[in-house]
């Protein structure tokens, strides 16, 4: 972790607040790019996939710009003001190489290309590459922040997911069943989310599960039950094939 993200946390919200303070003050965000351009050397080329960066090259000029714009920018909704700037300079660059490629595609055909050209392309390729990968990460964790702060209206916390969640292939059909019984009948479904607890009784009488059994895997059932109903694309990756439906 570098510096300028552990300053930042070990002063909460000290640096998102003066943010927001200078924010009209171009004197005031020209000394804070002053501060960080060693987090914003750093920024970038983790970015870009060069093996060296200066402060003459075109990418270090676009993550300076950048920066300023994430000032501008900047909202308390925002959360971090570090991430955000990151994320900035990140799309910035990313920008700039697709920029760069059509340019290198109107002037040349892949068998001419000459080896400078060959390098941007693949540095183009390579950052398209991470931006994703860090797309998807981002929203992977946003993701399981939504999950978690929907379980804890249920009353229900990771650590009681571990300890219910199926281990034998038996106990696994059984949720399985529970499952597809609760998605193929909208009522129950409808009743298990509206009262925020399952309708034991009638899972009972038509699979006839036990309710001691029931009782079990209470907690493991409306946790999938909320991935497959709600927004969660990752998520249900997982759990695509059990029951129907979403």
């Amino acid at each position: 972790m570098d510096r300028y993200l552990m300053k930042n946390i070990l002063l909460p919200g000290a640096l998102n607040k003066r943010i927001l303070k200078i924010q009209n003050n171009q004197e005031e965000i020209d000394s804070l790019i002053h501060e960080y351009k060693p987090f914003i050397m750093a920024t970038v080329r983790k970015c870009t996939y060069k093996s060296y960066i200066t402060e003459q090259d075109d990418e270090y000029s676009i993550a300076l710009i950048a920066f300023a714009e994430a000032v501008k920018a900047y909202r308390e909704d925002k959360g971090n003001f570090l991430s955000f700037a990151k994320n900035i300079i990140r799309k910035r660059c990313i920008d700039y190489y697709r920029k760069e490629k059509r340019h290198l595609n109107s002037r040349l055909s892949l068998d001419n290309a000459n080896e400078e050209d060959t390098e941007n392309s693949l540095i183009y390729q390579q950052s398209m590459k991470y931006y994703a990968q860090d797309e998807i990460a981002q929203n992977r964790v946003l993701e399981i922040n939504q999950f978690k702060q929907e379980l804890a209206k249920w009353n229900i916390s990771f650590s009681d997911l571990i300890h219910v969640s199926p281990k034998q292939v038996k106990t696994r059909q059984m949720c399985k069943e529970i499952i597809g019984y609760l998605i193929r009948n909208k009522e129950k479904l409808q009743y298990t989310f509206q009262k925020q607890m399952l309708p034991l009784a009638d899972i009972e009488k038509e699979t006839h599960i036990p309710r001691k059994q029931l009782e079990r895997v209470r907690k493991y059932i409306i946790a999938v039950l909320i991935i497959k109903k709600g927004d969660y694309p990752f998520l249900n990756d997982y759990i695509k094939d059990w029951g129907c439906g979403k």
